[in-house]
């Protein structure tokens, strides 16, 4: 009878371990496919990201051109300051420059006006800092266009405004996806 009792004992205890080992493993699974589905649907979304991104660069050079501000909407902006198109010298792109480090280009355009007052040349700065693509007053250069005469304002006569040349450069920083610039080594 003690060796039955013996052999009874062993056997509850290795069935007790079993149990305990099939538990602890059971637990591990249950830890294992919360943490595969998580991964499951972090992957989706990385392909779903990997997707866009690769039409990106199409998306780029097609908004490219729109990015830019046009001259209709440069001459459109000086009517709304009572600018006459005949006033608009000159509507000249600079050349983009890549800014080092970036994937971002700066690109301005050069607005010369003739015979306007200072009043119409800090309405049009600001006004075309309101216009697509959020272009920035970078410059502005003025230039006496007439002189009003004093005789004008001791004769009693309502003197005309002064009247400037005026360089207004409008610069933009735009997102280049088609530039393969890296970005700087990090240091450990």
């Amino acid at each position: 009878m003690k060796m039955w009792v013996i052999a009874f004992g062993l056997t509850q205890a290795v069935v007790f371990g079993v149990l305990a080992v099939s538990v602890m493993r059971l637990r591990e699974s249950k830890v294992s496919l919360v943490d595969n589905k998580r991964n499951a649907e972090i992957c989706k979304q990385l392909a779903a990201e990997i997707r866009g991104l690769r039409q990106l660069e199409s998306v780029a050079e097609e908004n490219n051109s729109t990015a830019q501000l046009e001259n209709s909407a440069v001459l459109a902006i000086a009517s709304k300051c009572r600018i006459n198109e005949t006033q608009i010298r000159s509507i000249q792109r600079i050349p983009p420059e890549s800014i080092s480090g970036t994937e971002y280009i700066q690109q301005g355009i050069s607005v010369m006006m003739t015979n306007v007052s200072l009043f119409q040349v800090n309405k049009f700065a600001i006004e075309a800092e309101h216009a697509s693509g959020n272009p920035k007053t970078t410059l502005i250069s003025l230039n006496e266009a007439s002189r009003r005469s004093d005789s004008n304002v001791t004769a009693g006569r309502i003197p005309h405004p002064e009247l400037w040349n005026a360089q207004v450069i409008l610069t933009q920083l735009v997102y280049d996806a088609t530039s393969h610039s890296k970005p700087p080594a990090r240091s450990p």
